[in-house]
């Protein structure tokens, strides 16, 4: 007996991926990928958007991208933001404060940070890679 997943009580408990083929999500969580890549890139941020563009299509998960972040894609737009998220993340910039992504380690990186999967802790700033962020209460 393989179990790829589960309903009770009206939720949904996954053990993998599988169930994507039996409700069909492949194919949305594709077109929500390159939504979200076509997002970034639209910020004209990068020194070679080609490059980022080829490099985010072929080595992100789709399913990171579920969890994108609007507001921190926007936060990109500003030029000192992005210099404190470049040393935040250890990513170049060039002489105009535009990433340089040469590998698919920085575009994975930059990726992760805007899908919360890289978070900073408030208490002792280490940068941490999670799989999921949950967001526990209201700022004060």
């Amino acid at each position: 007996f393989k179990t790829d997943f589960i309903v009770l009580n009206d939720i949904l408990y996954v053990f993998n991926n599988n169930f994507e083929k039996f409700f069909k999500l492949e194919k949305a969580i594709n077109k929500i990928k390159e939504e979200k890549i076509s997002q970034i890139l639209e910020l004209e941020i990068f020194s070679d958007k080609e490059k980022v563009e080829r490099l985010m299509k072929s080595n992100q998960s789709r399913n990171m991208f579920l969890t994108f972040s609007n507001e921190r894609n926007e936060e990109l737009r500003n030029s000192l933001k992005r210099i404190e998220i470049a040393e935040l993340l250890k990513l170049k910039l060039d002489e105009n404060n535009n990433f340089i992504i040469e590998n698919r380690e920085a575009a994975t990186t930059l990726a992760k940070y805007l899908c919360y999967k890289i978070v900073q802790e408030k208490r002792t700033d280490n940068i941490l890679e999670v799989s999921s962020a949950i967001k526990i209460g209201d700022k004060k």
